[in-house]
């Protein structure tokens, strides 16, 4: 989002920069800029009850009258039918249900824009910057939710969540929150995904121009950004957290209009975290979720500047773990779901990640559907009509939201998605992997300075990343890498100096210690000598001092270059140890994907075994990778081909002979390879006659692509992440959450 490479966010911990003002044009003012009322409801109107007034004598008789009064309501009943069958059918399937008990799903989402583009470019496209998103912002202020307040629902809005960070550590942070939002019973506050707070549209990251904000709704769907809650799971740590319907997500744009005439109750985390003492998940969750229970105020808010409630103490604690039973029967993560935005990416681009299609097969699917759907106008009637359809059931007395007129994408049902993209499931799960193909995340760029970082934190994995099979298998023990170690600082010591009337005597050691060192008058003490008895030199007193001086400092010397050598060697063991596991360089990469393909084809192996079908699981031949990185070209030129390299010298090795002598399995080499770098712009041949749609990616679609890339790691056969990377842990805790077997999620 930064700037075409979605990865240039990866480690952004640092103060944001504005944009410098002399770019090509002054940057406007953010559609949704923070407290705007805009577009909202106005507060609700106390409503007197008053006589009518007295008509006139009227020149019509009683008879008259009556007759044109029943005229009238039988041509309203007429005209009124028609278009309640064409405006009003679709709000019965979709929203005709009372507030929080919708009997039927009434999500809608938007539709991307067109690929090709059908529309000419607009001005900040032609000008080179990154787009703002604005009919997502329009949508996400269309939400049925939106168009009244029932006066019962209670909210809860994390205003301190991180800003100026990737993606990754956002999203972790959003699940959390959301989550523990469902459990205390409260409406989640959803904001934006921020990258600098301020009200301008955009911002700046390493010299590039970036969108200050981008709306959630262009990435996810579902309940984590105001979906519908289905039917809760059993929650084995609060089982009795779901006795109600819960309350959809809500934006803070209407956080902020509901709750501007009402008590808001402002909260620090700092005491409640102090409260527990330690970064265990179940604890800090419970103790949250009763906190948030024991208020009876509607508008609970966390202080902008309040430490987070899940901080990165926690997410780098094996002991959060704790939470995993509650969190993984959450529908957040049962019912993780992504834009069309990103299905629609992942459908135009799918000949990079899935196996051809067999001869007689179209690799695209019919796209009658998708044409109906964009050539459909926008469902702002429908909106509307929701609205005063709600508030007529209801009794409903507060103005409905007005949905811009500005939103000119289609709103589709979000149950339509597979028929739409019939290959990019909205919420995949277990049946929809990608045979076949292996997922690499592969961090570069200022990572390996973080990564230098971790050494002296004495970091582990990440809690996600810390699984017990997963520690068994791949795990890191920070205390045996030397975590913990210091690079010495000021450079190693120097040496001092020899007084200059003393010299090393020609019979001394080389050695640095002071007692094998002798000393005796140098070739210049003559004239030292002379200068000193003409009372000009130095006294032979001073002649011992500076001597004696020097012999101290040599002591020390000789000390502190022991100390800093036994430093450096702990340093940099700890720091080799640190990088294989977190920047790894190519030949440790390729090591590390064989080994993965060898385990995997073990594990197909055993399972056959144990069945005794001779099949194993329904593992595929692993022949196609995809590499998630923000690694430069030439730099992914190489690592490309030395995998591919290394994949063929395998194919042709007999099993006896296989590095791994534990492994009888001759491997497959790979039958294609590709990266971030090729999809963003579209490199990558077609495979199996496949037709109907351009690859690469739009606009749009380049700035939101890490989403991408996760929805791709989801669903790949294996998945080889880093251990240390928030990015990682968020596809780990999908693919676990749906049953992915362990041996296929790994970690370098």
């Amino acid at each position: 989002m930064c700037h075409s490479n979605i990865y240039s966010f990866f480690s952004c911990s640092r103060m944001v920069r504005l944009v410098n003002p002399s770019l090509s044009r002054p940057f406007p003012f953010s559609p949704r800029a923070k407290h705007s009322n805009d577009h909202l409801p106005l507060p609700s109107a106390t409503l007197r009850h008053r006589k009518p007034p007295r008509l006139g004598n009227s020149l019509l008789t009683k008879r008259y009258i009556r007759l044109l009064i029943l005229a009238i309501l039988l041509a309203v009943v007429y005209l009124f039918f028609p278009l309640y069958s064409r405006s009003v059918e679709p709000i019965q399937l979709y929203y005709k249900c009372k507030p929080h008990k919708c009997t039927r799903n009434p999500d809608l989402v938007l539709l991307p824009p067109p690929y090709p583009p059908t529309s000419p470019p607009t001005q900040n496209q032609r000008e080179g910057f990154p787009p703002l998103f604005e009919q997502w912002i329009e949508h996400e202020r269309s939400y049925w939710q939106h168009a009244e307040d029932d006066g019962t629902t209670k909210f809860v809005y994390m205003r301190n969540h991180v800003f100026a960070s990737g993606w990754g550590n956002a999203l972790q942070e959003m699940i959390l929150n959301t989550h523990l939002a469902y459990l205390s019973g409260r409406s989640f506050v959803f904001d934006n995904y921020t990258w600098d707070r301020s009200p301008l549209d955009y911002s700046s990251f390493n010299g590039k121009v970036t969108a200050s904000r981008v709306p959630v709704s262009a990435m996810l769907a579902g309940p984590i950004i105001g979906g519908t809650f289905d039917s809760p799971h059993p929650d084995p740590l609060f089982p009795n957290a779901h006795s109600q319907p819960h309350p959809p997500s809500v934006s803070s744009e209407y956080y902020e209009h509901v709750c501007s005439n009402q008590t808001r109750v402002i909260l620090d985390t700092d005491k409640l975290h102090k409260s527990v003492g330690n970064w265990d998940g179940e604890q800090n969750l419970r103790v949250f979720v009763d906190y948030l229970r024991s208020f009876s105020e509607r508008c609970i808010e966390f202080e902008l500047d309040a430490e987070h409630v899940f901080n990165i103490w926690m997410f780098g604690s094996p002991d959060f773990l704790t939470l995993w039973p509650s969190l993984s029967q959450s529908p957040i993560l049962q019912q993780f779901t992504y834009s069309p935005l990103i299905l629609a990416a992942y459908e135009r681009n799918r000949h990079f990640f899935e196996l051809p299609s067999l001869p007689n097969q179209n690799q695209y699917s019919d796209t009658t559907a998708l044409n109906e759907a964009y050539a459909s106008t926008p469902d702002s009637d429908l909106l509307m009509s929701s609205s005063r359809l709600k508030k007529h059931l209801y009794n409903i007395t507060t103005i409905p939201l007005l949905p811009s007129s500005r939103l000119t994408l289609p709103l589709v049902p979000l149950e339509r998605l597979s028929s739409l993209y019939p290959h990019a499931p909205a919420s995949p799960s277990l049946k929809d992997t990608i045979p076949g193909l292996v997922v690499l995340h592969i961090r570069r760029g200022d990572f390996e300075g973080h990564c230098e970082n971790l050494i002296e934190w004495r970091a582990s994995f990440h809690a996600f990343n810390s699984f017990e099979d997963m520690r068994e298998r791949d795990g890191f023990d920070a205390g045996e890498a030397g975590g913990g170690s210091m690079n010495p600082s000021g450079g190693e010591p120097v040496e001092p100096k020899v007084p200059s009337y003393h010299r090393p005597s020609s019979s001394s050691s080389s050695s640095l210690s002071s007692s094998s060192m002798e000393l005796e008058p140098s070739e210049e003490s003559f004239l030292t000598w002379i200068l000193s008895w003409l009372g000009f030199g130095p006294s032979q007193s001073e002649k011992d001092l500076a001597w004696e001086t020097y012999r101290a400092n040599l002591t020390a010397y000789a000390s502190a270059k022991e100390d800093y050598r036994v430093k450096k060697e702990k340093y940099e063991n700890a720091k080799g140890k640190y990088l294989e596991r977190c920047f790894p360089d190519i030949e440790q990469m390729v090591r590390r994907v064989r080994r993965v393909r060898e385990d995997v084809a073990e594990a197909t192996a055993a399972k056959a075994a144990v069945d005794g079908d001779g099949k194993g699981s329904d593992t595929a031949p692993l022949t196609r990778l995809y590499m998630m990185t923000n690694g430069k070209p030439p730099f992914l030129d190489e690592l490309k081909a030395a995998l591919q390299a290394d994949s063929e010298a395998q194919a042709q090795t007999t099993p006896s002979s296989s590095s791994s002598p534990s492994s009888p399995h001759r491997l497959p080499p790979w039958e294609s390879i590709h990266t971030s770098r090729d999809l963003m712009h579209g490199h990558g041949e077609r495979q199996g006659g496949g037709g109907g749609g351009l690859g690469g990616l739009g606009w749009e679609e380049q700035y939101v692509a890490q989403t991408l890339d996760i929805y791709v790691a989801q669903r790949a056969e294996v998945f080889v992440g880093n251990g240390f990377s928030s990015l990682t842990a968020n596809v780990v805790m999908l693919r676990r959450a749906h049953g992915v077997e362990g041996v296929k999620t790994r970690l370098w």
